[in-house]
């Protein structure tokens, strides 16, 4: 057998599982009420096979996590929803606020409703760091306060506030649950709750090593309740786990355990190889549900009771509801035993009439103990199955019999009977095919025929008797009483209401003191002791009043059951008080339970009721019935309402926890079509709906679940939706309000504006009167203040030329200094130029006077000393004021060397000379007299310089000298020429001093 990580993860396991399914699947071993079952398949939802995971939404929606992502039912249509990376869903939860989150392959995030009644994905594990999001699957979600815990096979995610932690975990996790505060922890070295951020060991976990843990449920007294796949259950209470023996153990080591759930008193376990079976707390076995019971498939992968208790089983393929917590329930065997159409439960043997012949099993504490067996002889169709003065009949299509040791004994086979009724102590009444035949007791007890009747030859299906012996019978005529002779061979007929040319059916039943006759159009009530048709109907106010019935009964309590408007209703009966109480309650609205023409009840006792059906036989507890009418949980929603108008169209629908609609629509003539749904699965309701003011009724119920409608004017509407439970008649109401604007010349503010229009238009042609009055008095004074305006134009003018004269001389004095300074520079510089030269000069004179000392020429050499003196003191006047030539220089050429001193504040006098003379464009060889240096040494300390200030090897020394004393911003020049860039410097020409 596979285990439960090898089903998980791998497809070839599960098809495996599915063919042992196949072999092991254990046979009913006697006929048993099978709980309402519907089967939602692949084709219904829409979907992909599996189904792990179901769990209930607030409003009662139920989602499923499947193989194509999250699978959302509503009561009335199947949507599916996928995830981000488009794989597989494996588990989900839903919190309080009504997020659903999902879990897949690598991925888990969150579902939230929109306003258009569908849901929208968020990834949650895309907050992960890229190391650890290939994580695998999640198999498990559940939710603590605001905290999210994610299940993988060795991992917890703990997400809470926009931040994920992880909890690893060396051996296998199996599962996971929330339960109080706690979380459990199923794995392959126990149960492990979370504590902080550690995984601590329940006492007794190593009763659990190595076995696949798959699922924990809260236990009744605070203790918990542990499933593993082969080694049955366990319980953990409080202190230590211990194993726990139930009725279904052996069952459950079979067909391996692989899903649990919970409600009340009653526990559900999923297997792999054989469907459900259901237990009380207690491991007593109630029902198994497989597929031999019409489940789909036996594989189940996740099990969930809803709020109403009752069970959701996600498959293999497919989804199945089980109405555990229904009321009724049909009686399912190996055999195929047709139509129901009369029971009879007599010597603990429960016998069906059917229109195959009679079926009947043993029948103790309101259950079948053995197969539906066919009895001998009993072929054909059964009409009725009565028990007279301790004889079993049968009324068949081939005459009159009784039942005797499991056999069919013949009385009469001359013509099909329908029913028997007691006329005195020795004799009866059989309506028969062709009228009425008298019968009377024989020695041993039991009626045989004596004659027919004669004066009446039409069918007898319905038939009463009253206390003076008259007979009652619905005929092909209408109503008739028949009178018999005094020695009962023949009698005399009376019609008491003929059909009318509708031929509107007429029924009759013989309740408490009265025969109540009914159609659509008219009712009577018979008084049994007098036989007279009473003036008052008032009889009928006990029921619903006068309307067509088509069967009544009352059963062992007093209660009064009958049919009417394709609904059995029952209406209460105060047995302290001996009233009938309150209205009638709708039991069931299913026209299709009921075979038509022939409805059965067969009160068992004051809680059990058989019911006849196209589809078998069914019972029905009164007490679940009262119970599903105290269910709290009933909603109808407006799934989604769609306007459309030409080519647009405008969405609006209800998802959790949206619940209220509403709308603004511009003008336009609108299609409008509603989707609408109910939670009451199993319960085949119906919905009506109006819209208001349009319509002030509802329409007829159906089991519809949409309206179309069409919107022509503006104004306020409501569309109202009510649904009805067929099973309990509670109604649930849905309201939707919506507003269609009037088009904008019929708004108020269109009104007000034609007003305001109209009041402007009066108050214009006042105002052009006033101003043609005015209007030679304005033009008098604008000529006026025309003639005022040229005068001031003409003087402004003048001013004006003035001031720009006075600018220009201003101008032309700036321009005269700035020649000035410029004149001074270059006198400066001259001056320096023949500076250096007398230096020069003075060299060679020195040179000279040296030469005549070394040659003892000492007379000559003080000649040219004086010489030197003098020439000396003649160019003492002319040294340059370099202080002064730098001010001068930084008002001529935009403040260059404050600008450059700013930027580089290491600049000494030398290198501050060199940059004005690299700035004035000299060459080296012009500038190495100047400085006292050579052309090599002015190289050297321009390579230096420009090393020092981070330029770069290409940079043009001159073109940025320029740049900055041009720029009001050097600092984007420096950085401009200290980057790496594709801008090649100018190759200096022999022209321009060399950079390198």
């Amino acid at each position: 057998m596979t285990k439960l990580k090898s089903l998980r993860q791998s497809a070839l396991s599960v098809s495996l599982i599915l063919f042992l399914s196949f072999s092991y699947t254990t046979s009913l071993s006697a006929a048993e009420w099978q709980l309402p079952l519907i089967n939602y398949s692949l084709d219904d939802y829409g979907a992909g096979t599996q189904n792990w995971q179901i769990r209930e939404q607030k409003n009662g929606w139920v989602y499923a996590a499947n193989n194509y992502g999250l699978l959302e039912y509503d009561g009335a249509e199947w949507r599916v929803y996928g995830i981000s990376n488009g794989t597989a869903v494996r588990s989900l939860d839903i919190t309080d606020d009504g997020a659903i989150y999902v879990g897949g392959s690598n991925e888990f995030g969150r579902f939230t409703a929109a306003t258009t009644g569908e849901l929208i994905y968020e990834s949650v594990s895309s907050l992960l760091p890229p190391s650890e999001q290939f994580f695998g699957e999640v198999w498990n979600i559940n939710h603590i306060g605001d905290k999210i815990y994610f299940q993988t096979d060795n991992q917890i995610f703990i997400y809470s506030n926009e931040h994920i932690e992880i909890i690893p975990h060396a051996a296998h996790i199996y599962c996971s649950a929330a339960i109080g505060n706690a979380l459990y922890i199923g794995a392959a070295d126990g149960i492990l709750v979370l504590s902080g951020n550690h995984l601590n060991a329940l006492r007794g976990s190593e009763l659990l090593h190595n076995q696949e843990i798959v699922s924990i449920l809260p236990f009744y007294d605070n203790r918990l309740l542990i499933g593993t796949s082969f080694g049955g259950m366990y319980i953990y209470d409080g202190n230590v786990i211990h194993k726990m023996n139930t009725a279904v153990d052996g069952f459950l080591r079979k067909n391996q355990l692989f899903a649990m759930a919970i409600y009340e008193n009653t526990i559900a376990f999923g297997t792999v190889l054989n469907g459900v079976v259901l237990t009380d707390l207690d491991g007593k076995p109630q029902q198994y549900i497989n597929k031999q019971s019409e489940l789909q498939n036996n594989t189940i992968l996740s099990l969930m009771f809803d709020r109403q208790g009752n069970l959701w089983a996600g498959l293999d393929q497919g989804i199945s509801f089980i109405g555990v917590n229904e009321s009724i329930r049909r009686l399912v065997d190996n055999t195929s035993y047709g139509s129901c159409y009369t029971t009879a439960l007599y010597n603990n043997t429960l016998y069906l009439g059917t229109n195959q012949g009679i079926y009947y099993t043993t029948f103790e504490e309101l259950a079948p103990k053995n197969d539906l067996r066919l009895l001998d002889g009993s072929l054909g169709q059964v009409w009725n199955i009565q028990e007279l003065g301790g004889t079993l009949y049968v009324c068949h299509h081939r005459g009159l019999f009784t039942v005797r040791n499991s056999k069919m004994v013949p009385i009469d086979e001359s013509i099909g009977y329908w029913a028997l009724r007691v006329l005195d102590d020795q004799h009866a009444l059989a309506g028969t095919y062709n009228g009425l035949y008298l019968l009377q007791k024989n020695a041993g007890g039991v009626y045989q025929p004596l004659w027919k009747i004669r004066g009446y030859d039409d069918t007898t299906l319905h038939f009463e008797i009253d206390d003076i012996k008259q007979v009652w019978v619905i005929s092909q005529k209408g109503v008739e009483r028949l009178t018999l002779s005094d020695d009962r061979r023949s009698c005399e007929t009376e019609l008491i209401h003929q059909y009318n040319d509708m031929r509107k059916y007429i029924d009759m039943s013989r309740v408490m003191d009265y025969i109540l006759i009914s159609s659509i159009d008219w009712c009577c009530a018979v008084n049994l002791s007098n036989g007279q048709i009473e003036a008052d109907n008032s009889i009928f106010n006990r029921l619903d009043g006068e309307r067509h019935y088509v069967f009544i009964k009352q059963d062992m309590a007093g209660n009064l059951w009958f049919m009417t408007n394709n609904q059995l209703r029952m209406r209460p009966y105060d047995n302290v008080r001996h009233v009938y109480v309150d209205e009638s309650k709708i039991i069931q609205h299913n026209s299709k339970l009921f075979i038509d023409g022939f409805p059965h009840l067969n009160f068992l006792d004051k809680t059990h009721i058989l019911i006849g059906s196209v589809n078998g036989c069914h019972i029905m507890e009164y007490k679940q019935i009262q119970t599903q009418a105290m269910l709290p949980l009933m909603k109808v929603s407006i799934r989604r309402a769609i306007f459309r108008e030409s080519d647009s169209e405008y969405i609006v629908g209800q998802s959790y926890p949206l619940e209220k609609l509403t709308a603004t629509l511009p003008f336009g003539h609108y299609g409008l079509h509603t989707d609408f749904a109910g939670n009451m699965y199993c319960r085949a309701p119906r919905y009506a709906t109006r819209m208001l003011p349009i319509e002030t009724e509802f329409s007829t119920p159906t089991i519809l679940s949409q309206r179309e409608y069409s919107i022509y004017r503006e104004g306020e509407y409501t569309l109202q939706v009510q649904m009805t439970d067929a099973v309990t008649g509670k109604v649930a109401i849905q309201s939707f309000h919506f507003t269609v604007l009037p088009p904008w010349y019929r708004t108020i503010w269109a009104k007000i504006l034609w007003v305001l229009l109209t009041i402007g238009f009066i108050l214009l042609i006042v105002w052009v009167v006033i101003k043609m009055v005015r209007a030679d008095k304005i033009r008098i004074k604008q000529e006026k203040e025309y003639e005022l305006r040229e005068q001031q134009a003409k003087h402004r003018l003048e001013t004006h030329e003035q001031e720009k004269r006075i600018l220009q001389l201003e101008h032309e004095k700036t321009e005269y200094e700035l020649q000035r300074k410029s004149q001074e520079l270059s006198s400066l510089l001259l001056t320096q130029v023949n500076r250096n030269e007398l230096i020069s000069d003075i060299q060679n004179d020195l040179r000279k006077v040296s030469h005549d000392l070394q040659t003892n020429n000492t007379h000559l050499a003080q000649d040219k000393l004086k010489q030197l003196q003098n020439k000396l003191s003649r160019n003492r006047e002319n040294d340059i004021n370099w202080s002064k030539f730098e001010d001068n220089f930084d008002i001529v050429n935009g403040q260059f060397l404050k600008k450059l001193t700013q930027m580089y504040p290491w600049l000494g006098k030398n290198e501050r000379r060199l940059c004005v003379y690299i700035h004035m464009g000299l060459y080296t060889k012009e500038i190495a007299p100047m400085m006292n240096l050579s052309t090599r040494g002015v190289e050297m300390m321009r390579y230096r310089m420009r090393t020092k200030m981070g330029l770069d090897a290409q940079a043009n020394l001159k073109n940025f000298f320029l740049e900055v004393a041009e720029s009001p911003d050097p600092q984007k020049v420096r950085e401009k020429y200290t980057q790496n860039t594709e801008q090649t410097a100018e190759t200096e020409t022999e022209a321009e001093p060399t950079e390198e």
